[in-house]
C-alpha cells in the first residue's frame, strides 16, 4: 500500500501517475485541508514552459512536464493553453544561457526587438528591456484545472482521496514506515510518499528525521481591474532584469513582482508593502503596465530545497519513506513529470532512471533525529 500525504501538484501528479501505471487500487492520498488546492497549487500563476534561467536538470524536467500538459489527463480534455511567452532581457550572459538551455531540451525560441514586439502588445511600449526571446510552445493553465484533473484521473483508477486528514504520527516499526496516523484515522502503508508541500518538513519530522533543508518563500499575484486594452490571446510576459511578470486572464492582468520573502509553514497572510513593489519594479520595467489598477491579490508558500532541485525519490534513512517535494515555482509546469519519475521508482521495478539522481534525497547529508 502507497499512503501520498499531500493533496497539492506533488502529491496529486504522483497519485495519478501511479495509477496510470496500474497501481491506482494500492494509492491512498491524504489532504490536511478541508478540500485539495487551499494552498500554492490553488493559487499560483498556471505558467508553463521551461524556466530558461534554471539549471540544466531543471529545464529538463520542466520541458518534460510542458510536454505531458499537452496530452489528455484521464478522460479530461489537454489542460495546456498554448498562448505563447516572452521574455524580455538585454544582450549578454542571461541571454546566451537561456538560448543554450531551450537548444539543449529542443525548445524553439526567437529573439526579436521588443520595439517590434510591442506593436502586437501595446503595453509593452516603452519597456526598458530591448530584446524579446519568444517561446511559442509555451503557455498556461488554470491552476485548479490541472489539480483537479490529476485527482479525478486517479480516483477513475482507483485511488482513494481523503480530505481533513492532517498527519500526527508516521508510524515505524524499527527503520520501516508502517502507515500513518491522521485526524482520520490511522492508514498502513509500505511507503509513505512526503508530498505536503511547505508542511514536507513537518512531515518528516513526524517520522522521527531530521528535514532535508527546505525552505519556504511567500509569493504574491494581483489581478488587474478589466483593461480594455488586453488581448485575451496575449502570451505571458516576463521581464528578466526587474524579475516581474504578467499573464493575461481575459481581458485582465495577473502581476506578480517575484518577491522572495522567507516564510515559516503556515498560511501566509498578504503584505501591504508588496504592491508598492510591483509598482516599483513594473514602473522600471514595463511603465504601461504599472498604471493597471489592482482589484485584488492571493498570497501563497514556493518552497525549495537549498540547491533548489526537486527532491523526489526514498530517503536512504528510513525504508518506505519516499519524498515528492520541494517543486517550488515551477510545480504546475514540471508536476507532471515529477509524478512520472516518482511513479517509476516507487513502482517501476526496474534500474532507476538515470535523471533521478539529479533529485535524490541522499544529496543531502541529515542524519535521523
Amino acid at each position: 500500500m502507497i499512503v501520498i500525504v499531500g493533496g497539492g501538484y506533488a502529491g496529486a501528479a504522483t497519485a495519478w501517475a501511479l495509477a496510470r501505471r496500474g497501481a491506482g487500487s494500492k494509492v491512498t492520498l491524504l489532504e490536511a485541508e478541508d478540500s485539495t488546492g487551499l494552498h500554492a497549487s490553488g493559487r499560483n500563476a498556471g505558467l508553463i514552459g521551461p524556466m530558461l534561467e534554471e539549471d540544466e536538470a531543471l529545464v529538463e524536467m520542466a520541458a518534460r512536464g510542458t510536454r505531458l500538459l499537452a496530452e489528455p489527463i484521464g478522460n479530461a480534455a489537454p489542460v495546456l493553453i498554448r498562448c505563447g511567452s516572452i521574455r524580455l532581457l538585454a544582450e549578454g550572459e542571461a541571454l546566451e544561457a537561456m538560448l543554450r538551455r531551450a537548444r539543449d531540451v529542443g525548445v524553439a525560441i526567437e529573439v526579436l526587438p521588443t520595439r517590434d514586439v510591442a506593436r502586437d502588445i501595446p503595453l509593452l511600449g516603452g519597456a526598458a528591456s530591448p530584446l524579446v526571446l519568444r517561446c511559442a510552445t509555451d503557455g498556461k493553465v488554470e491552476p485548479m484545472t490541472l489539480l483537479g484533473n490529476y485527482l479525478a484521473a486517479a480516483r477513475e483508477q482507483g485511488v482513494r482521496v481523503v480530505t481533513g486528514a492532517r498527519v500526527l504520527e508516521t508510524m515505524r516499526n524499527g527503520e520501516r514506515v508502517t502507515g500513518v496516523r491522521t485526524t482520520a484515522g490511522t492508514y498502513p502503508a509500505d511507503w509513505v510518499v512526503n508530498a505536503a508541500g511547505a508542511w514536507a518538513g513537518v512531515v518528516a519530522r513526524s517520522s522521527g528525521l531530521e528535514d532535508v533543508g527546505l525552505l519556504s518563500y511567500r509569493r504574491h499575484l494581483y489581478g488587474s481591474a478589466e483593461l480594455a486594452q488586453v488581448d485575451p490571446s496575449w502570451p505571458w510576459v516576463w521581464d528578466v532584469p526587474q524579475d516581474v511578470y504578467f499573464r493575461v486572464d481575459g481581458h485582465r492582468l495577473t502581476l506578480c513582482a517575484c518577491d522572495v520573502e522567507p516564510h515559516p509553514a503556515e498560511a501566509p497572510k498578504v503584505s501591504a508593502a508588496m504592491a508598492r513593489q510591483l509598482s516599483a519594479k513594473l514602473s522600471a520595467a514595463m511603465p504601461a503596465v504599472a498604471a493597471a489598477p489592482l482589484e485584488d491579490v492571493r498570497v501563497c508558500l514556493r518552497t525549495f530545497a537549498p540547491d533548489r532541485r526537486y527532491v523526489v525519490g526514498p530517503d536512504p534513512r528510513l525504508e518506505g519513506f519516499f519524498w515528492v517535494a520541494g517543486l517550488g515555482g515551477t510545480g504546475a509546469t514540471a508536476s507532471a513529470a515529477v509524478g512520472e519519475l516518482a511513479a517509476e521508482l516507487l513502482v517501476g521495478g526496474g534500474a532507476p532512471p538515470s535523471r533521478a539522481r539529479d533529485f535524490d534525497p541522499a544529496r543531502f547529508d541529515r542524519p535521523p533525529r
